[in-house]
Formats: structure tokens, C-alpha cells, sequence
């Protein structure tokens, strides 16, 4: 078992060619906070210069789905390959993921409604 936090800012690596593909900036995990279904790696957006203007290309949001996860290691993560790397164009799925960051400091209460504190950090298993 490790903290969520320990996963922030680790290495992602190709298995395939060794290179490194970028970092985790946060986690997504679904609504009741059991599992975690992909990784954070931010936004990537860029400006086009289009005769005498530039255009502004929205940033989309990059990811991995868990199931492209080799291994969640001490070190670094492992994927296969760069394939694995998706943005919000191309897959929806993190609209209906939570992100980490936005859950910590957040009440946690009971079923009755009962407050009994805040959430400071998620417990991650080797399965995630």
C-alpha cells in the first residue's frame, strides 16, 4: 500500500523503446474513490501561426487509462508503448472520472449525514 501522493511526479517510461513519455500530474479515480482509472499528465495546447496571425489551439487534457499500466513502480510507471498516451479529443472517459487534487480538503461524512473529517490522502494497492 502507498499514498496517492507518491505517484505524483513520477516518471512514465516505454517498455518498447526505453524513452521517457512524461510525468503524472495527478490521478483520476472514479466517484466512490475505490480504484484509480488513469493518470493525470496535464494539458498540451500550442499556438499556430496562420499567415499573419497566431491561433490558439485549445489545450486538451493528456492521460493513460490504468489497464495501459504495466507497472505502478517505486520509481517510475511503465507502459508499453507511447500509443498509450491519450488526449480529450480522442476518448471521453476522463469527463466522467474525479480527479485527486479536486477531492482533497473535502468533507467526509456518513451515510446519516454526520461529518467526521477531511480527506487528506487516498490509499493506492498494487492493483490501484
Amino acid at each position: 500500500m502507498r499514498l496517492s501522493q507518491e505517484l505524483i511526479g513520477k516518471q512514465i517510461i516505454s517498455v518498447d523503446d526505453g524513452t521517457h513519455l512524461n510525468q503524472v500530474e495527478d490521478l483520476y479515480i472514479d466517484a466512490n474513490l475505490m480504484a484509480i482509472r488513469g493518470l493525470y499528465l496535464g494539458r498540451s495546447g500550442f499556438f499556430l501561426r496562420k499567415r499573419r496571425f497566431l491561433r490558439h489551439i485549445a489545450p486538451k487534457e493528456q492521460f493513460i487509462h490504468r489497464s495501459d499500466i504495466s507497472v505502478l513502480g517505486n520509481h517510475a510507471i511503465l507502459v508499453n508503448n507511447d500509443a498509450v498516451v491519450r488526449d480529450s479529443s480522442q476518448d471521453n472517459a476522463p469527463y466522467f472520472w474525479l480527479r485527486r487534487d479536486a477531492r482533497y480538503g473535502r468533507d467526509v461524512v456518513t451515510g446519516n449525514g454526520r461529518s467526521v473529517g477531511t480527506l487528506g490522502d487516498l490509499l493506492i494497492d498494487d492493483r490501484g
